[in-house]
């Protein structure tokens, strides 16, 4: 998934990568699927946000 995110958008902060590192497989397929809707690194960071906020 982080090499699809690079690819498509750009380089990624540590901060991202590790909140990547960190979904489950569910959330990774989830992101998968929406990676292809999203336009740059901050539409990612919105839906990791939005995802921990689900958690919480």
């Amino acid at each position: 998934m982080l090499r699809l995110i690079r690819r498509l958008l750009g380089e990624i902060s540590p901060e991202v990568e590790s909140q990547v590192k960190q979904l489950s497989l569910a959330k990774l397929d989830i992101l998968g699927e929406e990676i292809f809707d999203m336009k740059t690194i901050a539409d990612v960071e919105n839906w990791l946000d939005s995802q921990r906020e689900i958690e919480e």
